[in-house]
């Protein structure tokens, strides 16, 4: 962990987390993370953050700090379209 001499406040570690939502699988997953090899869905968001910070600790062992941020950045893709006027 670093600390800001300045402050004398230690930084935690941040983990980011690119998920998009895959319109076949009707879920969210994780497209790009921090974290090599790290791969999970989940059926909304919030279920996919869920599991997230379930599997995190247990994936990075020895190597999770006690204290840790978890950033994740959201993607999907929709079309809009104009409705015709009646």
């Amino acid at each position: 962990m670093q600390s800001d001499d300045k402050q004398g406040v230690t930084m935690q570690p941040t983990f980011y987390v690119w998920a998009k939502w895959d319109d076949e699988a009707q879920a969210w997953y994780t497209a790009e993370t921090s974290i090599r090899g790290l791969v999970t869905s989940g059926e909304t968001l919030e279920k996919l953050r869920e599991r997230l910070l379930l599997i995190i600790p247990d994936f990075l062992e020895d190597q999770m700090p006690a204290h840790a941020a978890l950033h994740i950045i959201a993607e999907r893709h929709d079309e809009i379209t104009q409705m015709a006027a009646e």
